[in-house]
């Protein structure tokens, strides 16, 4: 009797042990198009259906000096199959060592960069590819980008 139950127990147990990767974490991500070099964005995915996208560039400007800054974008995804749709509703932007002569001039760039971002990162037809637990890459018809987990996430 007891034989019984526990066949159906296990089988159960392997099952959720076989549901296949999660985005749940967060990820190191390569190959955005349209980023300076230098720059570094993470995205952690969060359920059921919450995403981060943050790009962090920093840069030496002539006669400035290093000038940091980042976008972080806040949405959420859904996934269909092998088809992720994402849905960027708000970004923020922060900036360090621009100096302050320089903010006023550089608002309307900070404000087009963060419409770029929302609009680039709301899509419908991101195709899902894993390539591992801790891997997967994103592709569109005008191109691709790598996920892989960060240590820890």
């Amino acid at each position: 009797m007891a034989m019984r139950r526990l066949v159906p127990l296990t089988l159960v147990a392997l099952a959720a042990g076989c549901a296949g990767p999660s985005f749940d974490g967060t990820w190191n991500v390569a190959g955005l198009p349209g980023l300076p070099p230098g720059s570094t964005t993470t995205a952690t995915f969060a359920s059921p259906d919450k995403v981060t996208v943050k790009v962090t560039v920093d840069t030496e400007l002539p006669g400035m000096g290093k000038v940091s800054g980042s976008f972080t974008g806040q949405g959420t995804y859904k996934l269909q199959g092998d088809t992720m749709t994402l849905a960027v509703t708000d970004v923020q932007a922060e900036t360090d060592g621009l100096p302050e002569a320089m903010k006023g001039m550089a608002k309307p760039l900070i404000e087009g960069a963060k419409g770029q971002m929302k609009a680039g990162l709301t899509r419908s037809d991101l195709k899902v590819k894993w390539e591992g637990q801790d891997k997967f890459v994103l592709s569109w018809p005008e191109g691709s980008a790598t996920f892989d987990r960060a240590t820890g996430g």
